[in-house]
């Protein structure tokens, strides 16, 4: 959840303003899953075993890693396995979404991955499922905010990437991925200019454009009241401290509030 939540996907414990992540279908044999487009079968320590076309192959190249690796018997197909160790394992399967269950000879292994840039990551393998679920390894990505109209932070393993989205007759057209805040912030202006909309960096009288609800400060956000308010992550619940008539007074009551959980501030200067 941690590693998710900073990707802005669903999650298996949401909180205010998240969303519960659904589980799709599991598979009816032992250490098999749909991926989304193929079966999949992952070792003991999370790493993946292989794709296949069919529920069935994946199965058995389950068995077949079991038998090499580990020399246990085959759990889905153990008539495959005359003359086998029969050592069957019972596998339950994870109710969370990122979470599936690895045999080992002391008992259940929990293990936690996430799609990323279409790669799956390991988080991390646990004694709990709900630890797994969670992801007590809390690998956090910090996901900036951009301080440009029309651009928005895309995280990956290789550091941030830049999007540039603009609003044309109520649909959102995707303009481009860029390395650089600044170079997505130009493209948005080199579209938004000839439509007359404002630009971030406004030229021969073209209008400044601000950007929403937003503000340079950490845990601060502007309400639909039009004032400053602040609020905090405390164990993954959102804390909220208050609403300010100015954008420093919140920043500055976020930063006696993160002060005295050791967190970064605002105003270091005056902590």
């Amino acid at each position: 959840d941690d590693r998710a939540a900073a990707l802005g996907r669903p999650l298996n414990f949401p909180v205010e303003g998240q969303t519960l992540a659904l589980k799709r279908a599991s598979s009816v044999y032992v250490g098999v899953h749909w991926n989304g487009s193929e079966w999949e079968t992952f070792s003991d320590t999370g790493e993946s075993i292989g794709t296949f076309g069919s529920e069935e192959l994946a199965a058995r190249a389950y068995d077949d890693h079991l038998v090499a690796s580990s020399h246990l018997s085959r759990v889905n197909f153990p008539e495959d396995g005359a003359g086998e160790l029969r050592q069957v394992i019972a596998v339950p399967t994870s109710k969370y979404v990122g979470v599936t269950c690895q045999p080992s000879m002391k008992g259940p292994r929990w293990v936690t991955q996430i799609l990323i840039d279409g790669k799956k990551v390991h988080l991390g393998t646990f004694d709990s499922e709900e630890e797994a679920a969670k992801g007590e390894l809390r690998q956090v990505i910090a996901v900036p905010t951009s301080k440009y109209v029309g651009v928005t932070c895309q995280p990956s393993m290789k550091g941030p990437r830049w999007v540039t989205q603009i609003l044309i007759d109520g649909k959102k057209v995707h303009l481009g991925t860029f390395d650089s805040e600044e170079e997505a912030a130009k493209v948005y202006d080199e579209k938004a200019g000839p439509l007359g909309k404002p630009v971030n960096n406004p030229k021969n009288g073209q209008i400044q454009a601000k950007k929403k609800g937003s503000s340079k400060f950490s845990g601060v956000y502007l309400d639909r009241q039009g004032k400053w308010g602040s609020a905090i992550m405390i164990d993954g619940k959102k804390v909220y401290l208050g609403t300010f008539e100015n954008e420093v007074a919140a920043a500055r009551m976020y930063d006696d509030r993160a002060a005295s959980l050791s967190r970064q501030v605002n105003f270091p200067k005056e902590v």
